[in-house]
């Protein structure tokens, strides 16, 4: 049986997964027979559409967390970017692959296969990429989601009065042990004591971890809206400064 820490799904990374395939097929089917050289732009208008995208939600980074009441958790979300380079690397496959369709069906065995294995690489690297990357608070501790594996992080663990305040853009977070031991990861992960944070406000990350660490009679409620809004409530009603630097 899986541990309340480990336990949660993956439905939102099933949601674009499946939107950006759909997308790939469709422009792999409409690209093979139109004539308009206009089609063969499209990728590109739609890559500088997601860049443009991608680096108005980067400079966002609300003070909240995304909600997931089936897990139960408190989560910082996908990241713009893992999302953007997934669909970039879906079309730019499609494109290609409409224009060797006709070598694809009618050229010989081996270049099929070739084609095959190349589409299906870049089918696993965006699986890989929109995979959740990011920190989920849930009742049992942190759960920190990378790339190519997951840091497990209990309440016991880290060190009251941590981590320190951060600036609202930085882009990584320290944490602060004083039981170790109780770490556990699952895959290939590197560096137990820094965090990754994609889009929140690292001020409003680090305080809500702190305020859970001094406050375990609050974490049994971890993933419901009416916790998330009494948080909101006494971050807030804290000075400024233990929050946002």
């Amino acid at each position: 049986m899986r541990s309340p820490i480990i336990a949660g799904t993956f439905r939102r990374r099933g949601l674009i997964l499946g939107a950006a395939i759909v997308a790939s097929i469709a422009w792999f089917l409409i690209s093979g027979q139109a004539e308009w050289r206009i089609w063969e732009m499209v990728p590109f208008v739609a890559l500088l559409a997601g860049l443009a995208w991608g680096a108005w939600s980067r400079r966002r980074r609300p003070e909240a967390f995304v909600v997931d009441s089936g897990t139960p958790a408190f989560g910082t979300g996908l990241s713009s970017a893992d999302v953007y380079w997934a669909f970039a690397m879906l079309l730019v496959e499609a494109n290609l692959a409409a224009r060797e369709r006709s070598s694809w069906v009618s050229g010989p065995g081996w270049f099929a296969a070739a084609v095959s294995l190349w589409c299906l690489g870049v089918l696993v690297a965006a699986l890989v990429l929109l995979r959740f990357q990011g920190v989920q608070l849930r009742p049992a501790g942190l759960v920190v989601s990378r790339l190519f594996g997951t840091l497990i992080v209990p309440w016991e663990a880290l060190a009251p009065g941590y981590p320190v305040p951060m600036p609202a853009k930085a882009d990584s977070m320290p944490l602060t042990y004083v039981r170790p031991e109780l770490v556990r990861h699952r895959g290939l992960t590197i560096g137990r004591r820094w965090v990754h944070i994609p889009e929140i406000h690292a001020g409003f990350l680090a305080a809500a971890i702190r305020y859970y660490v001094a406050h375990p009679q609050d974490r049994a409620a971890i993933g419901t809206e009416t916790e998330h809004d009494r948080l909101l409530r006494a971050l807030t009603a804290r000075p400024p400064s233990e929050h946002e630097t």
